[in-house]
């Protein structure tokens, strides 16, 4: 069988996909690249793979759990702090190594093999990881099982700068490599433990601390229907309010922890606001005029800790497909009322939205500390 695969030029990928899972479901082990650097892969239903991989963990190296995201990482977990589904939602992929407690196996994870739980939660914690890589993605798609990860080694740490081809010999304890593609990352994933409400750098790696502080504040969504005029405007004026009641710039705010955003439900993507919405606000000191719009996506919304919707049956329609948000899910109008569009009006319809809104924002500003 070839030792050496390259995924990166093949000419049908799912090929290469396809014989990579039939070799690892016979329990060999691979060696590829990730973002974060090269790592050596098994497949969790064969513990001898897994045996194996534990056998050839260099000093400071681990087992990690590979999961998809954030909603796959709920199925091994017991609990995810608001803490941990931020930094998982907003992080992943990437270049984020999660380190969570755990006391006994929990969900999924007391359905694989039982040395398989012991390698992965040795230490009392499960080490996750999601790499932002196509070709693990398609593995995943199609095995019924999670992978198996060694931590990753930064490219510049290893002998080779990417798997060996030819004759020459494989990684200790691999029985094929695949190439996928250069590394850019020299710094490889950085590790943060997680702590109940907090956390901690274990390990220093591509992502800074001050990028994971911004990454863990607390969230503010505004929806409309196509995000160029009243999400918009309730996006800019409540980035100026909240910076005067915290004292800072605008550009200050994901440094004190907040993120502001706006989305539409039926929203295209890459469309300016209203020049009226732009005009209004420019009078008010805000400039919303580098605005585009996007679409109200799952991952916004796995991200945000609160989504405020301009109308109830905004708000409906996000409930039909995600019940599971009705906790953070609220009309702006603390009294119910929906805010009109006034999409096609003039700018006596556009001053009357923009003053309703105002009124809502400074009730939802009275809410923060």
């Amino acid at each position: 069988m070839n030792s050496h695969i390259d995924y990166q030029s093949a000419e049908d990928q799912r090929d290469v996909v396809v014989d990579v899972i039939s070799r690892l479901a016979e329990g060999e082990v691979m060696q590829t690249t990730i973002d974060t650097g090269v790592v050596q892969v098994g497949w969790s239903q064969r513990p001898a793979a897994i045996e194996r991989m534990a056998g050839n963990l260099k000093a400071g190296q681990h087992l990690c759990l590979c999961v998809a995201g954030y909603h796959q990482a709920l199925d091994y977990l017991e609990e995810i702090s608001d803490m941990g589904r931020r930094l998982m939602t907003r992080c992943w992929p990437g270049g984020l190594q999660l380190e969570v407690p755990v006391d006994l196996p929990f969900g999924l994870l007391e359905g694989l093999p039982s040395s398989t739980q012991q390698r992965l939660s040795m230490g009392r914690r499960l080490r996750l990881l999601s790499p932002k890589s196509q070709f693990i993605r398609d593995l995943q798609k199609l095995l019924s099982g999670p992978l198996v990860l060694t931590s990753p080694v930064p490219v510049a740490k290893v002998s080779a700068t990417s798997p060996p081809s030819g004759d020459e010999e494989l990684p200790a304890g691999c029985d094929f490599c695949v190439e996928t593609g250069p590394c850019h990352s020299t710094q490889g994933p950085t590790i943060v433990e997680l702590k109940k409400d907090d956390w901690s750098v274990v390990q220093p790696g591509m992502l800074t601390r001050a990028f994971l502080k911004q990454m863990t504040g607390t969230s503010y969504l505004f929806v409309c229907t196509g995000n160029t005029c009243r999400s918009p405007m309730a996006e800019g004026l409540f980035r100026k309010m909240l910076a005067e009641k915290l004292q800072c710039e605008t550009s200050d705010l994901p440094e004190k922890g907040y993120l502001v955003g706006s989305a539409g439900v039926s929203a295209g993507n890459g469309y300016p606001a209203s020049p009226e919405a732009v005009q209004l606000l420019l009078d008010e000191g805000v400039n919303i005029g580098d605005h585009t719009s996007r679409q109200l996506s799952e991952e916004l919304l796995d991200q945000t800790d609160h989504i405020l919707t301009l109308t109830n049956s905004h708000r409906q329609a996000i409930l039909m497909s995600r019940p599971d948000l009705e906790g953070k899910i609220r009309l702006l109008s603390p009294e119910g009322r929906d805010v009109s569009d006034p999409i096609g009006g003039g700018l006596a319809e556009y001053e009357a939205c923009k003053s309703e809104i105002e009124s809502y924002l400074k009730l939802l500003l009275d809410e923060i500390e």
